[in-house]
């Protein structure tokens, strides 16, 4: 009984375990949000990739000539890591009418692109990111 109420009025190593327990809680929020910047990143990428891709197969951009699916992926790697995403994932269509606009439109949409690419750990594993943009066609 005397070892017990000696060990609880030593106040030595208090300050290390308070750490311990506190550096975990703030290790993990601060690399929970670097993890959510870099998917906001990424999206921001995706989409600004498809999109220039809609404009350049809709006007026919000479840049294009390889075709849309091999642009986006092209313009994509400008921006994120090197093939993370791939022609399979890109698929092209054409629509009546894009944003109200008549007539006839280009769509280019990415499936999927699955994060992590940062870490297997990540608390947003699995995350599925796609984007989607049309561009009305030139006649």
């Amino acid at each position: 009984m005397n070892f017990l109420r000696r060990l609880c009025a030593c106040r030595r190593g208090s300050a290390a375990i308070e750490f311990a327990i506190v550096g975990v809680l703030f290790f993990g929020f601060s690399f929970t949000i670097l993890e959510a910047a870099m998917v906001m990143d990424t999206q921001i990428a995706l989409q600004t990739a498809v999109t220039e891709a809609a404009r350049c197969g809709a006007i026919g951009g000479s840049q294009c000539a390889t075709g849309v699916p091999a642009y986006v992926v092209a313009r994509a790697e400008s921006w994120l890591l090197a093939d993370a995403i791939g022609t399979r994932d890109v698929t092209t269509s054409t629509t009546s009418g894009c944003h109200g606009a008549a007539g006839t439109a280009l769509v280019v949409s990415v499936k999927h692109i699955l994060w992590p690419l940062m870490s297997t750990s990540s608390p947003f594993g699995g995350v599925t990111l796609a984007a989607q943009s049309c561009y009305p066609l030139t006649s």
